[in-house]
């Protein structure tokens, strides 16, 4: 796994300097909605959260660009699942806080369906990664005043498959809508996730 990352980190730093070179680049920023899916304590315990990111992309043929993205994820912790899966109240513990939050480097590749630079150019993108998921929340609990903070932090291997469109409004930007699925694997436990995002493509 760290042979992974090393490459991701290699790739991530080069890119500019080869793109530099063929003057065929672009520049990704991208935002929107990240939706828990599995395992069931993901899904219960933490909510929707949000998702932004920022990426270069080498285009070494007109319909195929290389992407390396770093991306930040964050899900807040579903505070009224939690008082239900316990049998607890508000008034027995306050959980003050919580999230979960991931910052990963990802490599992509994109294979756009249409001519480059048409109108409107649905793809399909497929990548791996090298994730960090920290999560952190505090309960206070009521009997006696007591604050409980705990958390954990682990890394994770990323495969995604997803599916968006380009939409080309001049030479030098397009906007993109995009969703992937997203697999993680860390310590014999999944960690997957739907990402929603919209964003902005600058051709340099």
């Amino acid at each position: 796994m760290k042979l992974i990352f090393y490459l991701l980190i290699l790739f991530f730093l080069t890119s500019p300097i080869v793109m530099a070179q063929e003057k065929s680049f672009e520049l990704i920023i991208n935002g929107g909605f990240s939706f828990p899916t599995t395992p069931n304590n993901f899904t219960d315990y933490w909510d929707n959260g949000y998702n932004i990111g920022v990426g270069v992309g080498y285009r070494f043929k007109p319909q195929i660009t290389a992407i390396a993205f770093l991306l930040y994820n964050d899900f807040p912790i579903n505070k009224n699942s939690i008082y239900s899966e316990l049998g607890l109240s508000e008034s027995d513990v306050n959980i003050q806080e919580g999230s979960i939050n991931s910052i990963g480097l990802t490599a992509n590749l994109k294979f756009n369906l249409t001519e480059y630079k048409s109108v409107i150019s649905p793809f399909i993108q497929l990548g791996i990664g090298y994730y960090r998921f920290s999560s952190e929340a505090s309960l206070s609990i009521s009997a006696n005043d007591e604050v409980i903070t705990f958390g954990d932090s682990r890394g994770a291997l990323i495969w995604s498959i997803g599916v968006g469109s380009d939409f080309n409004v001049n030479e030098r930007i397009s906007l993109f809508l995009y969703t992937d699925y997203r697999i993680g694997y860390s310590d014999n436990v999944q960690l997957n996730y739907l990402p929603i995002a919209v964003g902005v493509i600058f051709n340099l």
